[in-house]
Protein backbone atom coordinates (compact mmCIF):
# COMPACT_ATOMS: atom_id res chain seq x y z
CA UNK A 1 0.00 0.00 0.00
CA UNK A 2 1.26 3.37 -0.81
CA UNK A 3 1.21 6.15 2.05
CA UNK A 4 -1.04 8.45 -0.15
CA UNK A 5 -3.93 5.66 0.06
CA UNK A 6 -2.98 4.98 3.85
CA UNK A 7 -4.12 8.46 5.03
CA UNK A 8 -6.65 8.87 2.94
CA UNK A 9 -7.65 5.61 4.35
CA UNK A 10 -6.88 6.83 7.99
CA UNK A 11 -8.84 9.96 6.99
CA UNK A 12 -12.22 8.15 6.00
CA UNK A 13 -11.57 6.24 9.57
CA UNK A 14 -11.48 9.71 11.42
CA UNK A 15 -14.80 10.61 9.44
CA UNK A 16 -16.13 7.03 10.62
CA UNK A 17 -14.80 7.83 14.19
CA UNK A 18 -16.53 10.78 14.68
CA UNK A 19 -20.05 9.63 13.70
CA UNK A 20 -22.11 10.02 17.09
CA UNK A 21 -19.31 11.03 19.11
CA UNK A 22 -17.86 14.17 20.08
CA UNK A 23 -14.27 13.49 20.63
CA UNK A 24 -12.67 10.15 20.04
CA UNK A 25 -9.21 7.96 20.43
CA UNK A 26 -6.79 6.67 18.01
CA UNK A 27 -8.01 3.71 18.78
CA UNK A 28 -11.40 4.10 17.94
CA UNK A 29 -9.54 5.10 14.62
CA UNK A 30 -8.06 1.92 14.17
CA UNK A 31 -11.37 -0.09 15.22
CA UNK A 32 -12.97 2.06 11.98
CA UNK A 33 -9.73 0.51 9.77
CA UNK A 34 -10.62 -2.68 11.10
CA UNK A 35 -7.81 -3.73 13.18
CA UNK A 36 -8.83 -5.15 15.80
CA UNK A 37 -7.38 -5.59 19.15
CA UNK A 38 -5.12 -2.54 18.37
CA UNK A 39 -4.60 -0.23 22.01
CA UNK A 40 -2.32 1.72 23.63
CA UNK A 41 0.79 -0.53 23.51
CA UNK A 42 0.89 -0.33 19.65
CA UNK A 43 1.82 3.59 19.96
CA UNK A 44 3.76 3.17 23.70
CA UNK A 45 6.51 0.97 21.79
CA UNK A 46 6.27 2.85 18.36
CA UNK A 47 5.69 -0.55 16.46
CA UNK A 48 5.53 0.34 12.77
CA UNK A 49 1.57 0.46 12.74
CA UNK A 50 1.07 2.90 14.98
CA UNK A 51 3.96 5.21 14.16
CA UNK A 52 1.78 4.82 10.51
CA UNK A 53 -1.37 5.84 12.08
CA UNK A 54 0.26 8.48 14.35
CA UNK A 55 2.42 9.92 11.01
CA UNK A 56 -1.24 10.07 8.92
CA UNK A 57 -2.83 11.90 12.06
CA UNK A 58 -0.31 14.55 12.01
CA UNK A 59 -0.64 15.01 8.62
CA UNK A 60 -4.07 15.09 8.17
CA UNK A 61 -3.97 17.79 10.90
CA UNK A 62 -1.66 19.68 9.46
CA UNK A 63 -4.12 20.10 6.30
CA UNK A 64 -6.64 21.02 8.85
CA UNK A 65 -9.18 18.16 8.40
CA UNK A 66 -8.60 16.79 11.73
CA UNK A 67 -7.77 18.09 15.12
CA UNK A 68 -5.17 15.40 16.61
CA UNK A 69 -4.86 15.65 20.31
CA UNK A 70 -2.96 12.73 21.88
CA UNK A 71 -3.59 8.91 21.33
CA UNK A 72 -6.12 8.78 24.00
CA UNK A 73 -8.65 11.36 23.42
CA UNK A 74 -9.46 14.58 22.52
CA UNK A 75 -9.24 14.05 18.14
CA UNK A 76 -12.10 15.53 16.03
CA UNK A 77 -13.30 15.97 12.71
CA UNK A 78 -12.78 19.89 11.89
CA UNK A 79 -15.41 21.36 9.68
CA UNK A 80 -13.26 21.41 6.87
CA UNK A 81 -12.85 18.02 6.98
CA UNK A 82 -16.20 17.41 6.87
CA UNK A 83 -16.54 18.89 3.58
CA UNK A 84 -13.30 17.13 2.35
CA UNK A 85 -14.95 14.08 3.36
CA UNK A 86 -18.07 15.10 0.73
CA UNK A 87 -15.89 15.15 -1.97
CA UNK A 88 -12.77 12.96 -1.17
CA UNK A 89 -9.52 13.73 -0.02
CA UNK A 90 -7.96 13.23 -3.34
CA UNK A 91 -10.25 16.55 -4.17
CA UNK A 92 -6.95 18.16 -2.62
CA UNK A 93 -4.89 16.98 -5.37
CA UNK A 94 -4.76 19.94 -8.02
CA UNK A 95 -3.78 22.40 -4.97
CA UNK A 96 -0.88 20.54 -4.26
CA UNK A 97 0.44 19.65 -7.42
CA UNK A 98 0.50 23.23 -8.21
CA UNK A 99 3.07 23.36 -5.13
CA UNK A 100 6.24 25.07 -6.20
CA UNK A 101 9.43 22.57 -6.70
CA UNK A 102 13.08 24.05 -7.25
CA UNK A 103 15.35 21.38 -8.66
CA UNK A 104 17.11 21.21 -6.09
CA UNK A 105 13.99 20.65 -3.67
CA UNK A 106 12.51 17.96 -6.17
CA UNK A 107 15.42 16.28 -5.64
CA UNK A 108 15.95 16.15 -2.23
CA UNK A 109 11.85 15.14 -1.67
CA UNK A 110 12.29 12.52 -3.98
CA UNK A 111 15.62 11.03 -2.15
CA UNK A 112 14.13 11.54 0.97
CA UNK A 113 11.00 9.83 0.52
CA UNK A 114 12.69 6.94 -1.54
CA UNK A 115 14.59 5.68 1.45
CA UNK A 116 11.88 6.57 4.29
CA UNK A 117 8.77 4.45 3.12
CA UNK A 118 7.61 1.36 4.95
CA UNK A 119 5.15 -0.40 2.52
CA UNK A 120 3.15 -2.81 3.99
CA UNK A 121 0.14 -4.75 2.50
CA UNK A 122 -2.49 -3.48 5.29
CA UNK A 123 -0.53 0.08 6.04
CA UNK A 124 1.90 2.32 4.99
CA UNK A 125 4.44 4.43 6.96
CA UNK A 126 7.62 6.62 6.67
CA UNK A 127 10.53 6.49 8.71
CA UNK A 128 13.47 8.94 8.81
CA UNK A 129 15.84 10.05 6.02
CA UNK A 130 19.76 10.82 7.07
CA UNK A 131 19.81 13.63 5.06
CA UNK A 132 24.04 14.22 5.03
CA UNK A 133 23.86 10.92 3.39
CA UNK A 134 21.49 12.61 0.65
CA UNK A 135 23.66 15.56 0.85
CA UNK A 136 26.61 14.12 0.10
CA UNK A 137 25.06 11.69 -3.32
CA UNK A 138 22.91 15.14 -4.54
CA UNK A 139 26.48 17.50 -4.63
CA UNK A 140 29.65 15.42 -4.51
CA UNK A 141 31.14 18.17 -5.71
CA UNK A 142 31.18 20.24 -2.78
CA UNK A 143 32.78 19.93 0.89
CA UNK A 144 31.21 18.60 4.03
CA UNK A 145 30.48 21.84 5.10
CA UNK A 146 28.66 23.52 1.94
CA UNK A 147 26.58 20.12 1.20
CA UNK A 148 25.48 20.56 4.92
CA UNK A 149 24.49 24.44 4.49
CA UNK A 150 22.85 24.00 0.89
CA UNK A 151 20.79 20.80 2.68
CA UNK A 152 19.53 23.36 5.36
CA UNK A 153 18.75 25.74 3.09
CA UNK A 154 16.36 23.19 1.01
CA UNK A 155 15.32 21.60 4.23
CA UNK A 156 14.35 24.90 5.28
CA UNK A 157 12.16 25.69 2.17
CA UNK A 158 10.37 22.03 1.97
CA UNK A 159 9.35 22.59 5.76
CA UNK A 160 8.01 26.02 5.27
CA UNK A 161 6.23 24.39 2.28
CA UNK A 162 4.55 21.55 4.54
CA UNK A 163 6.27 18.88 2.39
CA UNK A 164 8.64 17.61 4.93
CA UNK A 165 8.49 17.12 8.90
CA UNK A 166 10.39 15.46 11.77
CA UNK A 167 10.22 11.60 11.85
CA UNK A 168 9.09 9.51 14.62
CA UNK A 169 12.11 7.30 13.97
CA UNK A 170 14.80 7.04 12.13
CA UNK A 171 18.63 7.38 12.24
CA UNK A 172 18.12 10.06 14.30
CA UNK A 173 16.08 12.77 16.05
CA UNK A 174 17.26 14.98 13.38
CA UNK A 175 15.91 12.82 10.69
CA UNK A 176 12.84 14.16 8.37
CA UNK A 177 10.37 12.51 6.66
CA UNK A 178 7.55 13.65 3.78
CA UNK A 179 4.36 15.14 5.01
CA UNK A 180 1.27 13.56 2.53
CA UNK A 181 1.50 16.46 0.75
CA UNK A 182 5.24 15.84 0.28
CA UNK A 183 4.39 12.12 -1.02
CA UNK A 184 1.74 13.17 -3.53
CA UNK A 185 3.63 16.32 -5.00
CA UNK A 186 6.52 13.97 -5.78
CA UNK A 187 5.39 10.73 -6.28
CA UNK A 188 1.25 10.90 -7.75
CA UNK A 189 -0.05 12.19 -11.27
CA UNK A 190 -0.16 15.86 -11.49
CA UNK A 191 -3.48 16.53 -10.64
CA UNK A 192 -3.66 19.94 -11.87
CA UNK A 193 -5.71 20.80 -15.64
CA UNK A 194 -2.97 22.46 -17.36
CA UNK A 195 0.06 20.46 -15.65
CA UNK A 196 2.68 22.88 -17.56
CA UNK A 197 4.99 22.99 -14.94
CA UNK A 198 5.19 19.10 -14.23
CA UNK A 199 8.15 17.00 -14.58
CA UNK A 200 5.71 14.34 -16.20
CA UNK A 201 2.33 15.38 -17.52
CA UNK A 202 -0.24 12.50 -16.26
CA UNK A 203 -3.66 12.43 -15.73
CA UNK A 204 -4.49 9.46 -13.40
CA UNK A 205 -7.76 7.66 -13.10
CA UNK A 206 -8.22 4.06 -10.69
CA UNK A 207 -8.83 1.83 -13.63
CA UNK A 208 -9.48 -1.73 -11.97
CA UNK A 209 -6.45 -4.58 -12.15
CA UNK A 210 -3.77 -1.46 -12.68
CA UNK A 211 -2.87 -1.35 -8.78
CA UNK A 212 0.46 -2.44 -8.79
CA UNK A 213 0.95 -0.54 -12.40
CA UNK A 214 0.50 2.65 -10.48
CA UNK A 215 2.47 2.02 -7.51
CA UNK A 216 5.29 1.27 -10.46
CA UNK A 217 4.73 3.99 -11.86
CA UNK A 218 4.57 6.37 -8.67
CA UNK A 219 8.08 5.10 -7.89
CA UNK A 220 8.89 5.76 -11.31
CA UNK A 221 7.82 9.28 -10.58
CA UNK A 222 10.30 9.32 -8.29
CA UNK A 223 13.16 8.03 -9.33
CA UNK A 224 13.26 10.17 -12.25
CA UNK A 225 13.05 13.61 -9.88
CA UNK A 226 15.55 12.20 -8.07
CA UNK A 227 17.95 10.90 -10.71
CA UNK A 228 21.23 12.43 -10.78
CA UNK A 229 23.69 9.84 -12.33
CA UNK A 230 24.38 8.13 -15.27
CA UNK A 231 23.35 5.16 -13.55
CA UNK A 232 20.02 7.18 -12.08
CA UNK A 233 18.84 7.57 -15.83
CA UNK A 234 20.07 4.33 -17.13
CA UNK A 235 17.46 2.66 -14.70
CA UNK A 236 15.16 4.68 -15.53
CA UNK A 237 14.67 3.09 -19.07
CA UNK A 238 14.72 -0.47 -17.27
CA UNK A 239 11.65 0.73 -15.15
CA UNK A 240 9.80 1.92 -18.27
CA UNK A 241 10.33 -1.65 -19.91
CA UNK A 242 9.51 -3.46 -17.01
CA UNK A 243 6.12 -1.41 -16.40
CA UNK A 244 5.44 -1.60 -20.00
CA UNK A 245 5.53 -5.40 -19.53
CA UNK A 246 3.48 -5.19 -16.58
CA UNK A 247 0.58 -3.14 -18.37
CA UNK A 248 0.50 -5.30 -20.80
CA UNK A 249 -0.28 -8.33 -18.86
CA UNK A 250 -3.09 -6.58 -17.04
CA UNK A 251 -5.31 -6.58 -20.40
CA UNK A 252 -3.79 -9.19 -22.28
CA UNK A 253 -6.14 -12.34 -22.73
CA UNK A 254 -5.03 -15.86 -23.49
CA UNK A 255 -8.60 -15.74 -26.04
CA UNK A 256 -6.66 -12.90 -27.69
CA UNK A 257 -4.14 -15.60 -29.12
CA UNK A 258 -5.83 -17.31 -32.85
CA UNK A 259 -6.07 -20.90 -33.00
CA UNK A 260 -3.22 -22.70 -33.76
CA UNK A 261 -0.66 -19.73 -33.38
CA UNK A 262 1.93 -19.93 -30.63
CA UNK A 263 1.21 -17.23 -27.81
CA UNK A 264 3.88 -14.25 -27.03
CA UNK A 265 6.14 -14.89 -24.01
CA UNK A 266 5.11 -12.73 -20.91
CA UNK A 267 7.84 -10.39 -21.98
CA UNK A 268 6.82 -9.79 -25.24
CA UNK A 269 5.22 -6.71 -24.66
CA UNK A 270 4.99 -5.53 -28.02
CA UNK A 271 3.72 -8.63 -29.58
CA UNK A 272 0.75 -9.36 -27.22
CA UNK A 273 0.30 -5.59 -27.71
CA UNK A 274 -0.39 -6.23 -31.42
CA UNK A 275 -2.59 -9.11 -30.49
CA UNK A 276 -4.41 -6.88 -28.49
CA UNK A 277 -4.61 -4.05 -30.49
CA UNK A 278 -6.33 -7.01 -32.96
CA UNK A 279 -9.01 -7.87 -30.63
CA UNK A 280 -9.60 -4.15 -28.61
CA UNK A 281 -8.78 -2.00 -31.43
CA UNK A 282 -10.14 -2.77 -34.20
CA UNK A 283 -11.99 -0.53 -37.27
CA UNK A 284 -10.38 1.64 -39.77
CA UNK A 285 -11.37 5.02 -37.98
CA UNK A 286 -9.01 3.44 -34.69
CA UNK A 287 -5.59 3.61 -36.86
CA UNK A 288 -4.38 6.76 -35.58
CA UNK A 289 -5.21 5.20 -31.95
CA UNK A 290 -3.24 2.10 -32.77
CA UNK A 291 -0.65 4.01 -34.02
CA UNK A 292 -0.51 5.59 -31.01
CA UNK A 293 -0.30 2.76 -28.89
CA UNK A 294 2.56 1.36 -30.99
CA UNK A 295 4.71 4.78 -31.20
CA UNK A 296 4.35 4.83 -27.46
CA UNK A 297 5.27 1.63 -26.37
CA UNK A 298 8.43 2.41 -28.55
CA UNK A 299 9.42 5.27 -27.32
CA UNK A 300 8.84 3.91 -23.41
CA UNK A 301 11.13 1.02 -25.00
CA UNK A 302 13.43 3.79 -26.31
CA UNK A 303 16.07 3.61 -23.86
CA UNK A 304 15.58 0.33 -22.18
CA UNK A 305 19.09 -1.10 -22.86
CA UNK A 306 21.10 2.16 -23.47
CA UNK A 307 24.00 2.29 -20.96
CA UNK A 308 24.06 6.41 -21.25
CA UNK A 309 20.56 7.95 -21.17
CA UNK A 310 20.84 11.80 -21.10
CA UNK A 311 18.02 13.28 -18.81
CA UNK A 312 15.90 14.50 -21.58
CA UNK A 313 15.80 11.13 -23.14
CA UNK A 314 14.79 9.75 -19.78
CA UNK A 315 11.48 11.94 -19.21
CA UNK A 316 11.06 11.01 -22.76
CA UNK A 317 11.02 7.53 -22.01
CA UNK A 318 8.73 8.01 -18.28
CA UNK A 319 6.81 10.59 -20.50
CA UNK A 320 6.13 7.97 -23.43
CA UNK A 321 5.23 4.81 -20.99
CA UNK A 322 2.80 7.44 -19.19
CA UNK A 323 0.98 8.44 -22.46
CA UNK A 324 0.94 4.49 -23.32
CA UNK A 325 -0.45 3.59 -19.74
CA UNK A 326 -3.27 6.22 -19.31
CA UNK A 327 -4.45 4.94 -23.19
CA UNK A 328 -4.69 1.67 -22.30
CA UNK A 329 -6.90 2.35 -19.23
CA UNK A 330 -8.91 4.32 -21.03
CA UNK A 331 -9.33 1.29 -23.25
CA UNK A 332 -10.34 -0.76 -20.57
CA UNK A 333 -12.70 1.68 -18.75
CA UNK A 334 -14.41 2.29 -22.03
CA UNK A 335 -15.27 -1.35 -23.00
CA UNK A 336 -15.20 -0.60 -26.42
CA UNK A 337 -14.60 -2.50 -29.15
Amino acid sequence: MRYTTWVEKVFEAFVAAADGRYDFSLTQVAEALGLEGFGWEAFAKHEPLGDALVAAAYDLAALDLVNFENVSHGNTVTAFGRDIAEKGIRSLRPEISAITLRPDEEAVLARIYEVTRVEEPDFAGLGGADTDAIAAELWPELDAYNQGMRMRKVLGDLDRKQLITRSLSGPSLLGQRPTYLGVVRISEPDGRDDGLDAGLVDWGEPTPGFDAVEDRLAGLKTRLAAARSADDLSDIGRRCRDIAVDAVAVVFRPEMVPAGTEAPSPQDAKGRLELYITARVGGGEMAEYRDFLRSSLKLAHARTHSARTGYAAAVAAAQGLLSFVRALQAIERSGAE
